[in-house]
C-alpha cells in the first residue's frame, strides 16, 4: 500500500498536532485524579482522627470520674449535675492529652484500610506515590495540631483553673464561671519573696502576708508583714504592718504601708497553676520575665518550646505509620508492621516523659529537650519510609 493511502486512512486526528494537544488534557486529568485521591486520603484520616480521640477522651473521662465520683458528689446536693460538671471541666486536658495517641490510631488504622481494599495498590498504578498519600495525612495531622495547640493554650488553661478551685473548695457547689486569680502561697517578685496566707478570688486581697526583701547577692535587706493587703493604682497597700529591726534598726508598726512590688493580680492565675495548664502567652511572659515567678527562668522557657512540640507530635505519628502503606495485604505483615508503629509510638511517648524531667530541672537545654523526641522519631521514620519505597 502506498504511504500517503495507509496515511489517508489515519485521518487528520492522527497528525502529530493533535497527539501533542493530547498530551496537556491528560496531564490535567492525571492531576485532578491525584487531588481527588488525595482528598479521599485527607478526608478518610481527619474522620478516623476525630473518632478515635473523642473515644479514647470519653473513655477515659469516664474512667476519671467514676475514680473520683465519691469526693464530686460528697461536696454537696445532687448527683448527676456535679458530675456532668466535672466531666466537662477534665475533658479539655484529657483530649490534650490523648490526641497525639489517637492521632497515631487514625494513622495506622486510614493505612491499613488502604492496603487491604487494594486502594493503596490502585492509587499507585494510577502514578499517586506513597510519598503523597503520607503527604496528605500530613496535612490532616497538621490542622489536628493546629486545633491541638488552640486547645491547650486557650481551653485547658480556663478548665483546669476552674476544676482546680472547686477541688480546693471540696467539691461544693459548682466551680466559678471564670478562672480563678487567687495568690499561690510562696512566690519571687524581683528580689523579694512573698509569703500569702490566703487571697480573695480575684487576687485583689491578701491576708497574712510576709514580704523578704534581698540585695542582689541574696542577702536579706528588709523584712515585713502585714494583716492585710489590696491592689490600689498599681501599688499594693497593706495594712497592719509589723517591721522588726533590722540592722541596728529598730522594730516599727505601722497603720499603713505602699510597696510597689512587680506583680499584678492577674498575674497570680499563672503562678500558682500547674505549668501544663500556663497558655503560651503566660508562658511566654514568664520566660522573658523571671523576676516575677516562682520557679527558675529555664523551667518557663522548656515550657514554653513544649508547647509548640507537643501539638506538632501528631504530625510524628502519621510518620511512624506510614510504612503501614507499603505492606502486602497478608495478616501477618499487616499485624507486624501495625505492632511496630505502636512500639515506636510507646517509645516516643517515653521519651518525651523521660526528657520532660530534665528538661524541667534545667539538666538539659530547653530547645533540646523540648525538640528530641520529635526530631529523632521523625528522622528514624523517615529513613525507614525511604527504605521500603527504595
Amino acid at each position: 500500500m502506498h504511504p500517503k493511502a495507509a496515511g489517508g486512512a489515519c485521518g487528520r486526528g492522527c497528525g502529530p498536532g493533535r497527539r501533542s494537544a493530547g498530551r496537556p488534557l491528560a496531564l490535567r486529568r492525571s492531576k485532578m485524579r491525584r487531588a481527588v485521591l488525595s482528598r479521599y486520603v485527607l478526608r478518610l484520616f481527619l474522620g478516623r482522627a476525630l473518632l478515635t480521640v473523642a473515644g479514647l477522651s470519653a473513655i477515659l473521662v469516664v474512667f476519671d470520674v467514676l475514680a473520683n465520683a465519691d469526693r464530686v458528689v460528697g461536696g454537696g446536693p445532687g448527683v448527676m449535675l456535679p458530675l456532668l460538671t466535672y466531666a466537662l471541666l477534665r475533658l479539655p486536658s484529657v483530649a490534650s492529652l490523648i490526641i497525639p495517641l489517637g492521632v497515631l490510631l487514625a494513622a495506622m488504622t486510614t493505612f491499613a484500610q488502604l492496603v487491604t481494599s487494594s486502594e493503596a495498590v490502585a492509587m499507585r498504578a494510577a502514578g499517586i506515590s506513597v510519598y503523597r498519600l503520607t503527604g496528605a495525612a500530613m496535612l490532616g495531622a497538621a490542622l489536628i495540631a493546629v486545633a491541638h495547640f488552640w486547645l491547650a493554650n486557650v481551653v485547658v488553661p480556663e478548665a483546669a483553673g476552674r476544676l482546680r478551685l472547686w477541688e480546693e473548695r471540696g467539691f461544693r457547689g459548682l466551680p466559678p464561671l471564670s478562672t480563678p486569680r487567687r495568690a499561690p502561697t510562696w512566690f519571687a517578685v524581683g528580689h523579694a519573696l512573698v509569703h500569702v496566707g490566703h487571697s480573695s478570688l480575684d487576687g485583689h486581697s491578701l491576708y497574712d502576708v510576709t514580704v523578704v526583701r534581698r540585695d542582689t547577692d541574696g542577702r536579706m535587706t528588709d523584712f515585713f508583714s502585714a494583716a492585710f493587703g489590696s491592689y490600689e493604682d498599681g501599688l499594693w497597700l497593706f495594712r497592719q504592718v509589723a517591721r522588726p529591726g533590722l540592722n541596728g534598726q529598730s522594730p516599727q508598726d505601722l497603720s499603713e504601708m505602699r510597696v510597689a512590688l512587680p506583680v499584678t493580680p492577674r498575674r497570680f492565675s499563672a503562678l500558682s497553676g500547674k505549668p501544663g495548664e500556663f497558655s503560651f502567652g503566660e508562658l511566654w511572659r514568664l520566660s522573658n520575665s523571671p523576676d516575677v515567678a516562682d520557679r527558675p527562668a529555664y523551667f518557663y522557657n522548656f515550657w514554653l518550646q513544649r508547647k509548640i512540640a507537643q501539638p506538632l507530635g501528631s504530625l510524628v505519628m502519621v510518620l511512624l505509620a506510614a510504612p503501614l502503606a507499603l505492606q502486602l495485604a497478608r495478616r501477618n505483615r499487616m499485624l507486624l508492621a501495625g505492632f511496630a508503629a505502636v512500639f515506636a509510638g510507646f517509645l516516643f511517648f517515653v521519651a518525651e516523659r523521660l526528657l520532660l524531667a530534665l528538661g524541667e530541672t534545667g539538666l538539659l537545654p530547653a530547645a533540646v529537650a523540648a525538640w528530641i523526641p520529635a526530631a529523632v522519631f521523625s528522622i528514624l521514620a523517615a529513613w525507614v519510609l525511604l527504605n521500603l519505597e527504595g
